[in-house]
């Protein structure tokens, strides 16, 4: 029992992992960003997120190491933001997490494509104290 105890008091990587990239608009900006450099714009373009999305995803991808920003020039003022060695290493991540969702989850009828399973259960959970 203690050792179970024990277990429940370290850390997941996997869950740690999750909670650094796991929301939808970290996913899609590291997604354009294996491509290559890209500027604000074209990022903001490519992904479809909203400026202040981008904005605020952007700063905390950089804050975590994952994502570098670099001024391109100052005349006029552009910006590149780039993937650091960190960033690059979640290449085969992604390539796996592809891989896997070309083979169970497109084409899977059962699985309602363009919603998060995230927030499905957060109204589910909110529906559940409602009653309660």
């Amino acid at each position: 029992m203690a050792e179970f105890k024990q277990q429940e008091k370290s850390i997941c990587p996997i869950v740690e992992t999750i909670r650094l990239i796991g929301t939808e608009p970290r996913l899609i900006v590291l997604r354009y960003l294996f491509e290559g450099p890209k500027g604000f714009n074209a990022l903001l373009k490519q992904t479809g997120l909203s400026s202040k999305t981008l904005s605020s995803t952007l700063k905390f991808l950089e804050e975590a190491g994952i994502v570098e920003r670099r001024i391109v020039s100052t005349r006029p003022f552009k910006v590149e933001y780039s993937l650091t060695k960190m960033g690059e290493d979640l290449k085969g991540l992604f390539d796996v997490m592809k891989d896997w969702g070309e083979k169970w989850v497109i084409g899977n009828s059962n699985i309602k494509k363009g919603s998060s399973v995230v927030e499905a259960d957060v109204k589910e959970v909110k529906a559940e104290k409602k009653e309660d």
